[in-house]
């Protein structure tokens, strides 16, 4: 870790300059003191019981309203219908590798990119994480959040589920159980944040997820979906964050394989 000095000096030598990480002046030591911070911060959350508090900055905020703007003028925006998951196991290697494919020259044409996260199951949880706090470690305690948040307003969110809403708590409170439709809405409700999903669908390629209630925060939060099976946290591709320790570990080597194309 840089020392406090060592980061002033840095922040000095960068002062009225833009703040970007494809800017070629950008001073590089700054960019590996934020880098060394925030790999730090997504260490600390190893074994953390609580969330910690939602900050937000002008910088967070001056990207997630690009993002905004740029996703409304370029998308066609589907407006979310909270419902269960519709498949219970991986498509097919075809499927996925067509879905995959359509993913990508989505976010190309966005001009997005992903930080890539564990496909064990947590994989929507540590996405949200990852855009709440800019670490995919608190992914245990938002599941908890989504199942608390379900569980205080069954007259909300019982009716879109087919089978027994305790059965349904009961399974989505498991860690590696795939998170839906409903528990983005749930996540939503919670904070008071807005949500933009980019998707593989053929059509409706983005769906644009509101809080039941008011806006509780600036915050806006990006994800990709793709092939019904996995999430990631999206951001600019002109200022992409830096990659985590072990990222693109997943922990399915099948899943691994469709996902990549190689084995680990």
């Amino acid at each position: 870790m840089s020392t406090d000095s060592e980061l002033a000096c840095a922040l000095a030598a960068t002062e009225g300059r833009r703040f970007s990480f494809n800017d070629t002046q950008y001073d590089e030591s700054l960019a590996r003191c934020i880098q060394e911070e925030e790999i730090a911060g997504y260490e600390s959350t190893l074994g953390a019981d609580t969330l910690p508090e939602l900050h937000t900055d002008h910088r967070q905020l001056r990207l997630e309203r690009t993002l905004s703007e740029r996703l409304a003028e370029c998308g066609s925006l589907t407006q979310h219908i909270p419902r269960t998951n519709s498949v219970e196991e991986a498509p097919c290697y075809s499927e996925i590798s067509a879905d995959r494919q359509r993913m990508q020259e989505r976010l190309a044409m966005y001009s997005l990119c992903e930080r890539e996260v564990k496909g064990d199951g947590n994989c929507q949880f540590r996405a949200l994480s990852d855009q709440l706090y800019r670490s995919p470690g608190y992914y245990d305690q938002l599941r908890r959040a989504a199942v608390e948040q379900l569980r205080s307003h069954p007259e909300q969110y019982a009716p879109y589920v087919a089978g027994d809403w305790e059965d349904y708590l009961r399974q989505m409170a498991k860690s590696g159980t795939w998170g839906d439709h409903l528990t983005l809405q749930a996540i939503a409700d919670r904070f008071g944040v807005k949500m933009y999903i980019v998707t593989s669908y053929r059509e409706g390629d983005i769906i644009e997820i509101n809080p039941n209630g008011p806006l509780r925060s600036e915050r806006v939060l990006y994800l990709s979906f793709w092939a019904e099976v996995h999430y990631n946290s999206v951001f600019p591709q002109a200022e992409p964050p830096p990659q985590l320790p072990n990222d693109k570990t997943l922990g399915s080597r099948r899943l691994y394989h469709m996902l990549h194309g190689e084995v680990y």
